[in-house]
């Protein structure tokens, strides 16, 4: 059985923060700061770059109809949606993080007894 493709971490947290709502660039940047509690920060040019390869990835789509963005929103923001591909993507990089961070705690623990 072949190793799944790990995701950029920057794709990681922007799937992530797009998981439970459709988000624009700066709302997405902020999103990711705030799970991951000021830790990661997205630059705009990073950001975007980001939001544009996973575009052409398919993981995100980037909203283009008018009824697609939250009323009262200006026309200037891009708004993107995760894809089931993106979705999937997600699932299976956070069941590695998990599966990883279990291997860790267990070392850890294992170690800490033998001191």
């Amino acid at each position: 059985m072949s190793q799944p493709k790990s995701l950029k971490k920057p794709w990681f947290h922007i799937l992530l923060a797009l998981a439970d709502a459709d988000l624009h660039g700066s709302a997405i940047a902020r999103e990711v700061e705030r799970m991951s509690l000021d830790r990661i920060k997205l630059w705009p040019v990073s950001l975007y770059g980001s939001l544009q390869a996973m575009c052409d990835a398919g993981l995100i789509i980037e909203l283009t109809g008018s009824n697609d963005r939250p009323k009262g929103e200006s026309e200037k923001r891009r708004y993107y949606r995760i894809t089931r591909s993106g979705r999937r993507a997600l699932t299976d990089e956070a069941r590695i993080m998990a599966d990883l961070a279990d291997r860790a705690l267990a070392r850890v623990t294992a170690s800490g007894r033998s001191s």
